[in-house]
């Protein structure tokens, strides 16, 4: 076993597990530790095949199934592209949604993934690594998470233990061993994997119930990331999370998938058409906020100011309007008389051309959606609302 040196990982050229735990160690807790002669760690391709053939030892002895077929199944379906090799799917820099990075790693010896890895526990929110290789979707963990280093790796134990590590602002660096909580972090982030992949994969019953009570804002991440608005569930903890500011707005109705196509959540629009106690103005309230949003407009004013921004960024206007004319068709049953001209002149107001571009198409054949906006123009024709009868409504109906 070699003694712990400066760390230095830049020449890794084969995966070995034991050499790789080694130099993660000597850069101290969450390998923050940089020497004079050393840059910082790096989390290269070496690294992560390391860290995919742990958790795949870890996950089996867990009972999970390793499926390479049914994992590329998943990735198939939920990101539209055919995963044949270990890939990092990241959140693009300035549109907060996920894409592939083609040809992921580089003929270079060390590949740099952007990911801060000293909030490692939520990277699952942020980064996720899928690999075929073995099956399974994980963060970008370094092997302490996830491995008991003292116990099976003993030697490595004691060379951490008489190692001496760099300063850093006038103090030493943390040694994974002076980690106190990697105990327990280190049980909660095995659980995590294997409850993320047992769902994901299988569609556990008990996996889920694992994750809405231990995992809120990594469920909230694979909500946008998996299509999982099926599950009424999840549905409403996202609902509840999104109008209190905590979930993301702008992805919360519509993504690009990575293949570039659009992906819209009609489930959750269902799910909220179908739920009498989410008929009501504050629930309401986001749907007509994103509306606003597709067209440049925050209503409230309560958001990130880029909210907007994103979603002019992320769809051209004939796919924001296709966008809104679908949120409009499934929610439009759940408004009545006045409450249907305001969320439509919302819409008109922040683009004019909104309504003849949709009828030019033939509301895409949207039925509730031609009901809409046909009652909408009757009762901005009339003088004052009295004019217009329920009847008449009825009629148009």
């Amino acid at each position: 076993m070699a003694e712990l040196n400066d760390g230095h990982n830049s020449d890794l050229v084969e995966v070995n597990i034991e050499n790789i735990l080694l130099r993660q160690v000597a850069h101290g807790c969450y390998c923050e530790a940089v020497y004079e002669d050393s840059v910082k760690y790096r989390f290269t391709k070496a690294d992560m095949l390391a860290l995919g053939d742990v958790l795949a030892k870890e996950m089996q002895d867990r009972g999970l199934k390793l499926n390479p077929k049914i994992f590329r199944k998943m990735a198939k379906k939920t990101h539209g592209v055919d995963v044949t090799a270990p890939c990092h799917f990241s959140l693009y820099e300035n549109r907060m949604m996920l894409y592939m990075i083609p040809g992921l790693y580089k003929p270079e010896p060390e590949y740099d993934f952007n990911i801060d890895l000293s909030e490692s526990r939520r990277r699952f929110i942020w980064d996720v690594i899928f690999d075929p290789r073995v099956g399974l979707l994980y963060p970008a963990f370094f092997l302490p998470e996830v491995i008991d280093y003292a116990e099976k790796y003993p030697e490595i134990k004691k060379a951490e233990e008489i190692a001496v590590m760099p300063k850093f602002g006038g103090e030493r660096v943390k040694k994974w061993s002076d980690e106190l909580s990697l105990k327990v972090s280190r049980k909660e982030n095995l659980e995590m994997i294997y409850h993320i992949n047992n769902y994901v994969l299988y569609e556990s019953r008990e996996s889920l119930t694992w994750l809405v009570t231990n995992c809120m804002p990594v469920l909230q991440a694979m909500f946008v990331d998996f299509h999982m608005e099926h599950e009424p569930i999840i549905d409403s903890l996202v609902l509840v999370r999104t109008r209190s500011g905590e979930a993301r707005l702008e992805s919360l109705f519509a993504e690009r998938n990575a293949d570039g196509s659009i992906y819209i959540r009609e489930g959750l629009l269902e799910y909220i058409s179908q739920n009498e106690r989410l008929k009501t103005p504050r629930f309401r309230s986001i749907i007509q906020q994103y509306v606003a949003g597709c067209f440049g407009h925050d209503v409230y004013y309560d958001r990130m100011e880029r909210f907007p921004q994103v979603l002019l960024d992320n769809f051209t206007l004939e796919e924001r309007r296709m966008i809104v004319a679908k949120i409009m068709d499934v929610v439009f049953p759940i408004y009545q008389g006045k409450e249907i001209d305001k969320i439509v002149r919302v819409i008109v107001e922040n683009d004019p051309g909104f309504i003849d571009d949709t009828v030019e198409k033939n509301y895409y054949g949207l039925e509730n959606l031609r009901v809409g906006i046909s009652i909408y123009r009757m009762r901005s024709r009339a003088v004052h609302w009295r004019v217009i009868s329920p009847a008449q409504e009825k009629k148009i109906m």
